[in-house]
């Protein structure tokens, strides 16, 4: 779909910071633009977006508004398709677009950049600083934008209004709620991380989820996918380039020679790195360090460089990061670990020496995979937050000691009292 701008009237429904980068974009693309938002007022609005001269805000409410008045409707990634707007602008035939179809409408502006895309239930953003890391250590310029935090669209209005040289290569990191609405795909590479249960609270259902993922191949030049979701893609595996901690069976697939200490990143059976130079905590980590590298293999990188652009990378906050050591007791964020999925990956290092602190909102999702990597990986469970007794019926029976906080004092202190000589006391929620 070919977005005509000029003149056309835009409604943008969702006032966050994605559909506030729509309207900005647009209206410097000589668009009539008008904003609302279900949860905000347009006092708020206009504290948001500061200059409004070129945008109009709509203060009464969503289901009063004639969206058949419109060209076209542009949703921030936030807004279910199941809003009642949607639906009208679906009765009307008013086209829906997202900021990613706009980012991909003018396809001559990118004739000599990559265009990554990386999606997954977990490490989405550890991975695209990864491969930054990787292509500054190649002497490549690499923009990251998307989900990370930059809408992309601010990236492309400051691109094409300065005289700045389009970077070689683009990493989008890409959320199923964006997926969702795109309906053009201009990636060269595409990158499923991995899928567990997530936004439960969105979806009818997990097979749901699992296709928003999997809309990121549609269309896309070449396929990078974690061996543990083959299961759920609809092609052959000839299709895609494969990495894992499993053992692989193709020569060009990644894998690890062992999950040790002394494990070595192969592709093939050509050496990457020792896992041991990573800076990095976890085997989730050498997957997305094996992500990371499998796509810079694909723009021509050397592994020489790859190995040393992953050395230098030093992590992210709130993912798997050691705040402090208290005689011999690890604290570690995974805050960032917001899905039962990011929980099993963060224990899986540990074989009962781990306490984690869980809870907060499920968004619905089933916490009966948690039973196994608590029983395999934990001395205690600390529980906090809204869903704590679900997630305490869940893991009911398990012969470990397990502790009902009312506060995030009271969860930090438990953990230390129970804590043992070289445990790790976890904040990692599962929840948001």
């Amino acid at each position: 779909m070919t977005i005509d701008f000029n003149n056309k009237k835009f409604l943008i429904l969702g006032a966050g910071l994605t559909g506030v980068s729509i309207a900005r974009y647009l209206a410097t693309k000589k668009a009539c633009v008008s904003i609302v938002d279900d949860y905000q007022t347009i006092i708020q609005i206009k504290k948001i977006i500061n200059d409004t001269s070129n945008i109009n805000l709509i203060g009464k409410k969503s289901d009063e508004i004639a969206v058949e008045k419109f060209d076209y409707l542009g949703l921030s990634p936030g807004v279910p398709l199941s809003h009642h707007l949607v639906r009208k602008a679906k009765k009307f035939s008013v086209p829906l677009i997202s900021d990613i179809d706009i980012f991909f409408n003018d396809t001559s502006f990118f004739p000599k950049s990559v265009l990554v895309g990386i999606t997954g239930s977990n490490g989405k953003t550890t991975v695209a600083n990864m491969i930054g890391s990787i292509c500054m250590a190649a002497g490549k310029t690499c923009l990251l934008a998307g989900n990370i935090g930059t809408p992309v669209l601010d990236v492309l209005r400051h691109l094409e209004s300065s005289n700045e040289v389009v970077p070689s290569v683009i990493v989008l990191e890409l959320s199923s709620f964006q997926l969702d609405l795109m309906q053009t795909n201009l990636l060269q590479i595409a990158v499923i991380l991995n899928i567990t249960e997530d936004h439960l609270d969105r979806y009818k259902s997990f097979d749901d989820y699992v296709y928003s993922k999997l809309h990121i191949f549609k269309g896309a030049s070449k396929k990078i996918i974690n061996r543990s979701c083959l299961k759920f893609a609809p092609f052959t595996q000839k299709k895609y380039t494969t990495f894992g901690i499993d053992q692989a069976s193709r020569n060009n697939d990644w894998r690890l020679s062992d999950t040790t200490d002394h494990g070595v990143i192969l592709h093939g059976e050509k050496k990457l790195m020792s896992i041991k130079t990573l800076k990095v905590l976890g085997l989730h980590n050498v997957e997305n360090a094996m992500a990371s590298a499998a796509v810079c293999d694909l723009i021509d990188i050397e592994f020489k460089t790859i190995a040393i652009g992953l050395q230098t990378f030093m992590g992210l906050p709130h993912r798997s990061a050691l705040v402090r050591e208290i005689n011999t007791i690890k604290f570690i964020d995974d805050s960032k670990g917001t899905n039962v999925g990011a929980v099993i990956a963060a224990l899986s290092d540990y074989q009962g020496t781990a306490i984690p602190i869980l809870g907060g909102d499920g968004k619905g999702q089933d916490f009966t995979p948690l039973r196994i990597a608590v029983s395999a990986s934990c001395r205690a469970v600390i529980l906090i937050g809204r869903d704590k007794a679900i997630i305490a019926t869940v893991l009911e029976g398990l012969k470990i000691p397990m502790v009902l906080a009312d506060s995030m004092d009271d969860a930090v202190n438990a953990a230390f009292k129970i804590a043992k000589t070289g445990d790790a006391v976890i904040l990692s929620p599962g929840c948001a």
